[in-house]
């Protein structure tokens, strides 16, 4: 809890008469001390915008023909989250995504990520839509000379890795379907999950990125899914200031 410094009138008034005995004593104080403020706190999440109540910037949209919103519909605190949708009737052929990603550039790799998301409808054809965070890095000296890496935390509606890749790798945080109709909380120690997963430390990263998606697998070939999701107050920082710390985490 941030402390408030205040002082009252008993105490001005007790301060004033101090410098004045002073000044008239000895000639110390010439005028009444000035007391300092504290210095804030620093800020310690990387995320610029991370509750959305500034709108959309600088989230940009993970797929060029699935645009994200930022609506006031479901806050989760403040009066604005994001939203992804795959709306029913739109049943294009193939894999579909709903997403929003913003760009890090920081010297020190994030240690922990947190957040909430809320599912408001979920139809979900042979499990084939799910909702996932990622964590991009691009660079940071991975042996096999490749560029991008990407962690992929699974928060609900795949059973398994929905595909395999030599650079992409999966952290199944739930494989149910998510639950509707409620604010979910989710936090994961980022550097554990790529050492686990991944195998390696980045060192001299480029930048990283996390991007919040919904996405269908299958799109036309087993029926739309329909899934309205919303995300607000996410964190990527220290895990030791991480606001959304519940009592057990």
């Amino acid at each position: 809890m941030r402390r408030r410094w205040r002082l009252g009138q008993r105490g001005a008034l007790a301060i004033a008469g101090l410098g004045a005995f002073a000044c008239a004593a000895c000639g110390v104080f010439a005028e009444q001390p000035v007391i300092a403020a504290p210095t804030p706190a620093v800020q310690p999440n990387v995320l610029q915008n991370a509750g959305f109540e500034q709108g959309a910037d600088p989230w940009f949209a993970a797929s060029p023909d699935r645009q994200f919103r930022v609506t006031n519909l479901k806050p989760g605190t403040g009066t604005l989250s994001l939203r992804l949708e795959l709306p029913a009737g739109d049943a294009a052929p193939g894999p579909r995504i709903a997403g929003a990603t913003q760009r890090i550039v920081s010297d020190t790799f994030p240690e922990f990520v947190s957040g909430y998301y809320y599912v408001d409808s979920w139809e979900s054809p042979g499990m084939s839509p799910y909702v996932e965070f990622v964590v991009s890095i691009r660079g940071g000296g991975h042996p096999d000379g490749s560029e991008l890496h990407e962690v992929h935390f699974m928060l609900g509606g795949a059973a398994r890795e929905p595909f395999t890749s030599p650079t992409e790798a999966f952290v199944f945080l739930s494989r149910d379907e998510p639950s509707t109709g409620q604010w979910t909380y989710f936090s994961y120690p980022v550097p554990e999950a790529i050492r686990s997963r991944l195998g390696w430390d980045p060192i001299g990263w480029e930048y990283l990125e996390l991007s919040l998606a919904v996405r269908d697998r299958e799109g036309a070939a087993d029926g739309a899914a329909v899934a309205d999701v919303y995300f607000d107050d996410l964190y990527l920082g220290p895990q030791l200031f991480n606001p959304n710390r519940p009592e057990d985490d």
